[in-house]
């Protein structure tokens, strides 16, 4: 369906299924959607974990293009992380087509 497409670069945020289903609570609890928890929220952690691994696989197969983040970290050290990954990626990039990139 992507006729071999690929992206340049991937962002994976990893952090443990359970915090995450507590953020997505809270999230939800904030925004006064008490009953409306989304149909990926209601499944069983055991299908969050797989979804998880699936991911950390893909991220482990791809280390050129797929960057893992650990999302347990503040926003402020994890904004920095990512505009460091993306810089150097358009700056790579950049190169390749005779670009100058900046920051």
């Amino acid at each position: 369906s992507t006729e071999g497409l690929m992206p340049d670069l991937t962002i994976l945020l990893d952090i443990p299924v359970e915090l995450g289903l507590e953020r997505a609570r809270h999230r939800n609890l904030k925004l006064n959607l008490f009953k409306q928890e989304d149909r990926f929220e209601e499944e069983t952690l055991v299908f969050h974990r797989q979804v998880r691994e699936g991911y950390l696989k893909l991220a482990a197969n791809a280390p050129d293009r797929i960057r893992l983040i650990d999302g347990t970290q503040d926003m402020g050290t994890i904004h920095e992380e990512i505009k460091g990954i993306v810089l150097s990626k358009m700056k790579e990039g950049g190169k390749n087509r005779g670009l100058k990139v900046e920051g």
